[in-house]
Order: C-alpha cells, then sequence, then structure tokens
C-alpha cells in the first residue's frame, strides 16, 4: 500500500472538492498563496485567509461541503501542515524554500504561472502593507517586491515590459521566485523578529466559544477544539 504525502492528500482534496461551484486553488496556487501570507509584512490570522482558497471573493457560499467534522480537521489540519512547512523554511540557516510549481509534461517546462497567481491574491487581502516594503528603503527587498509584481503582470497577461524582458523573467522565474520570497521573509523577519504562528501557537489559547480559527464558521468548541 502506497501512503501519499501530505502534499499528496491535500492536492487529491483540491482537485476533487465536493462542491457544484467549485473555485478551490489548485496546490500550486495554494503554495503561492500561503508563501504570500507569511511573508506580508502584517499577519493575516487562517479565519482571514483560509475561505480564499476556496474561492476568489472569500464567500462562504462556495466553501466546500465537508462530510464531516473530522474530514474538516483533517483537511484543515494538512493546509497547516503546508503553512508550517513554508513557514519553516522561510527562516534563516533552515532548508530552501521550494516553491511547487507544475511541470508540463510534454517539454519539462515549469509552469509558475500559477504560483504567482496565488501569491497575487494573498497579496490582495492587504494591499496597503506591503506600501512599508516600498517604504523602507530596503533594496533587495524593494527589488524583490517588484520582480514578483512584474511576474504578477506577466501571468495575468498584463505586463507593460518589453517582450524581450517578459521572455527573460519567464525564464528565470523558477529560480528567483525563491530566492525573492526567501528576500521578502528575511526582511520580514528583520522587521519584525516574531515568526509566523504555527498551527500550535494559532489554536492556542482560543476560547471555547470564541470562532474556530480555521475559518469554518463554527465556535472552535465544536470544530478544532472537540477533540
Amino acid at each position: 500500500m502506497v501512503v501519499k504525502s501530505t502534499l499528496d492528500q491535500l492536492e487529491d482534496f483540491l482537485l476533487n472538492v465536493p462542491d457544484e461551484h467549485n473555485e478551490s486553488m489548485l496546490i500550486e496556487e495554494l503554495d503561492g498563496f500561503l508563501a504570500g501570507v507569511i511573508v506580508c509584512p502584517d499577519m493575516i490570522l487562517p479565519s482571514r485567509w483560509m475561505p480564499y482558497i476556496w474561492s476568489e471573493s472569500g464567500s462562504e457560499d462556495h466553501a466546500p461541503v465537508f462530510e464531516d467534522l473530522k474530514q474538516v480537521q483533517r483537511i484543515t489540519g494538512l493546509i497547516m501542515d503546508h503553512y508550517n512547512g513554508i513557514a519553516m523554511s522561510l527562516h534563516p540557516n533552515s532548508i530552501p524554500y521550494e516553491p511547487v510549481f507544475a511541470v508540463d509534461t510534454r517539454n519539462e517546462d515549469v509552469l509558475w504561472e500559477m504560483w504567482a497567481e496565488g501569491f497575487r491574491r494573498a497579496m490582495a487581502l492587504l494591499p496597503a502593507s506591503w506600501l512599508v516594503i516600498v517604504e523602507s528603503g530596503d533594496q533587495a527587498a524593494i527589488e524583490a517586491l517588484a520582480g514578483l509584481r512584474s511576474l504578477i503582470a506577466i501571468a495575468s497577461r498584463e505586463s507593460t515590459l518589453p517582450k524581450p524582458d517578459q521572455n527573460h523573467l519567464t525564464a528565470k522565474a523558477p529560480d528567483l521566485i525563491p530566492e525573492w520570497v526567501e528576500t521578502l521573509s528575511y526582511w520580514r523577519l528583520a522587521r519584525n523578529p516574531i515568526a509566523p504562528a504555527s498551527a500550535n501557537a494559532i489554536f492556542k489559547g482560543v476560547g471555547r466559544n470564541d470562532p474556530c480559527p480555521c475559518g469554518s464558521g463554527k465556535k472552535y468548541k465544536k470544530c478544532h477544539g472537540a477533540n
């Protein structure tokens, strides 16, 4: 029996979300989204960002219909595991961050565009927060943010760069993306040494009658606090 990794289990669920209006992210988009949430200059709690995994608008109308509470906890746990894995890899002296990209099996081209779309959606949650980087005067962070924005524009076909520059960035994107994300993470940690919250830290201290941080809409005692 082949035991699937947590990432494979999460990918399977996202590909088969039981909802007739399915707008859920694919795994590559989710990876970019979580990376953007983590390196955002201001912390964004799961209760804020998790609904956007299921739809562009974050509407509860597009939330998946889970089989039961156990499945809610399992899927939320898989998402938080991936969140924590990215956060850990974005710390200095840790293993390098490796974005999740799709690969075109016909020619082995790395398809980074869906990752960029996920990062764009994370930036859209708190657009004003990113201005702090531009105003910081930190040239490396400013260039990293500008580079990611350029890739987002290319992916959405809204780039105003000359075509040769677009082609150059497209070819280099798989190598540039992890470098730029790490640069933004280091800038964030230097500005605020408190690391992005882990799953345990997020759920610890939540009142039993408070809304669950996972964004399910249930009280904590009836969701992640049930066990």
